[in-house]
């Protein structure tokens, strides 16, 4: 997400499944009113605001504009437990790509954990098209531009303490540019998981150590773990 107002750009790389929906669609457009919309997921609100995408992750953005503009940024992202994001982005995608005539909130448990794994074993490894050219499966620390770009970032919270990280991001915008942003009502949209700790149940053992050696860096890097039940 590139916020640009007229003292200060705000970017966010909008890591897929961590609340940048809850966070663009639900606070900043609707406290400050789209005027237009110019092309995809880009728009233009009145007051001088302009937002353009809810996912850039870094290496896409710095080789066009961060590197330009880094003196009058604030950088901020939300980052996600690998084995719950990872469940999340596969079962949004179910929710999209299977046949209109089948409604994926009828599958039960069983067939939702032997589909699951069997994606994990058969698409995510580290030669697949997924993991390397669709960003929805990039780790937290790529989508960020990697540990030697970490430092640049303002804030980085997490999204399982989303309302508290909302906080800080929305009263260090506030500070920034004097954008006043009501939370109290925030909802959670575009949600695939019920509970935090849902995902938990549909992981077979071989899936857990494939997502933790796909996954590595995140896990060390954030102190992540595979929840308990």
């Amino acid at each position: 997400m590139l916020l640009n107002t007229p003292n200060t750009v705000i970017y966010s790389p909008g890591i897929c499944r961590t609340g940048t929906t809850s966070l663009l669609e639900h606070t900043i457009l609707d406290d400050y009113k789209v005027t237009h919309r110019n092309n995809f997921d880009s728009y233009v609100i009145k007051n001088g605001l302009y937002i353009k995408n809810k996912h850039l992750p870094w290496e896409i953005m710095n080789k066009n504009y961060l590197d330009k503009i880094y003196n009058n940024l604030y950088m901020f992202s939300l980052v996600r437990n690998p084995w719950s994001r990872i469940f999340s982005q596969w079962k949004r995608d179910q929710h999209s790509e299977l046949n209109p005539k089948e409604n994926f909130k009828d599958w039960g448990d069983e067939r939702i954990k032997v589909n699951f794994n069997k994606f994990i074993q058969r698409k995510l490894n580290p030669n697949s098209p997924p993991l390397h050219n669709n960003y929805r499966w990039w780790t937290n620390l790529r989508w960020l531009g990697g540990v030697e770009n970490i430092d640049r970032y303002n804030y980085i919270g997490k999204f399982e303490n989303f309302n508290t990280s909302l906080d800080i991001i929305l009263e260090d915008i506030k500070n920034l540019t004097g954008l006043q942003i009501e939370t109290s009502k925030l909802p959670k949209v575009n949600s695939q998981l019920k509970r935090p700790k849902e995902y938990v149940k549909y992981y077979s053992s071989s899936s857990i150590s494939k997502v933790e050696e796909l996954y590595k860096e995140d896990i060390e890097y954030f102190n992540y773990k595979f929840a308990k039940n």
